[in-house]
């Protein structure tokens, strides 16, 4: 044998303990390093994440903070949902020959004759439609039509036809009107 084989087999056994107590160790830190390096790269790719994620987070934040509560928005809606009621509510109310009556008054013209036809609802949308006859001049009829325009909800002209006479002009029309059913959704 060798002598570099003999002295090992000579040393005290607590030497040789010692040594195999060494060499094991450092082979079992060695592999308990590589399994725990898988680990500690999740580790530190979820910390990056986490960090990524609050500055997005935050980005976000900086964005809606100018921005109204939800509150205040439910707020707004309910206050123009409750506006848009009580107009509804005015309009049903009036007939469509009173909306249009001041118009003709204020414009110099003259009501000849009205005929209410019967209103059609469908998809809680009601539309109510009227055959109107007035006598007017020239300018008075731009600046109803002007009026008419204004009307809310808007008053639709679908037909008009124009008689001219020797001091006015016969003006007839067909008009409509759409108002929103009770639930006040669009359709």
């Amino acid at each position: 044998m060798n002598k570099l084989h003999l002295q090992w087999l000579f040393k005290p056994a607590w030497q040789l303990c010692l040594w195999q107590l060494a060499i094991s160790g450092t082979i079992v830190l060695l592999i308990s390093l590589l399994v725990l390096r898988t680990t500690w790269m999740t580790v530190i790719a979820g910390r990056n994440e986490i960090i990524t994620r609050q500055s997005t987070i935050e980005q976000y934040r900086q964005q809606l903070w100018p921005l109204p509560t939800l509150v205040v928005i439910q707020q707004q809606i309910n206050d123009v949902l409750m506006a848009q009621k009580k107009c509804c509510a005015n309009m049903e109310m009036q007939s469509l020959l009173q909306r249009i009556d001041k118009p003709v008054s204020v414009s110099g013209g003259r009501l000849l004759a009205w005929q209410d036809k019967e209103p059609v609802v469908e998809n809680n949308l009601t539309q109510r439609r009227g055959h109107l006859i007035i006598e007017i001049n020239y300018s008075g009829l731009v600046h109803f039509l002007r009026m008419i325009l204004s009307l809310q909800p808007p008053a639709h002209i679908e037909q008009m036809s124009i008689s001219v006479g020797q001091r006015e002009l016969t003006v007839e029309f067909e008009l409509a009107e759409y108002l929103w059913g009770s639930n006040d959704e669009p359709i």
